[in-house]
């Protein structure tokens, strides 16, 4: 699948799908919206952060981002946690967000329907997860 992804520092990225791709087009304007900042923490079964972390956040579907007429939609986010376990990642004010993290030696954790500034994952210990989670590269 093709898409296009347009993004700016302290702006939210945003991507348009390009399926079918059958000749030139024109892509209509994408407007960024300003970053309200999503700060992701991430800790182990013990509490204690967890550094590398790979974090995933997607925009949920909304009804508000189907009735739009806009073939833009929020990119996905992708990141990893610093040495205290902790990941900025950038946000919509007011959206809805799935937030996904895994790292080796743990079990995948999601949270959907975050909408706050801040969100906290605990990592179970068990095998990790990777098939939700490819296509990260490292950062």
């Amino acid at each position: 699948m093709w898409k296009v992804v347009v993004e700016a520092d302290g702006l939210v990225p945003l991507e348009h799908s390009l399926v079918p791709l059958l000749e030139e087009i024109e892509l209509p304007t994408a407007g960024l919206e300003r970053d309200a900042r999503l700060e992701v923490r991430i800790s182990g079964p013990d509490g204690k952060p967890v550094a590398g972390a790979r974090v995933l956040v997607e925009a949920e579907v909304t009804e508000r981002m189907l009735a739009s007429r806009s073939p833009w939609r929020p990119a996905r986010r992708l990141g990893r946690t610093d040495e205290k376990g902790v990941v900025l990642l950038p946000r919509m004010t007011g959206e809805a967000l799935v937030v996904q993290a895994q790292a080796p030696g743990y079990a995948l954790a999601e949270r959907s329907g975050v909408r706050s500034g801040t969100v906290s994952l605990r990592l179970a210990a068990g095998p990790g997860a990777r098939g939700r989670l490819a296509g990260l590269s490292p950062r």
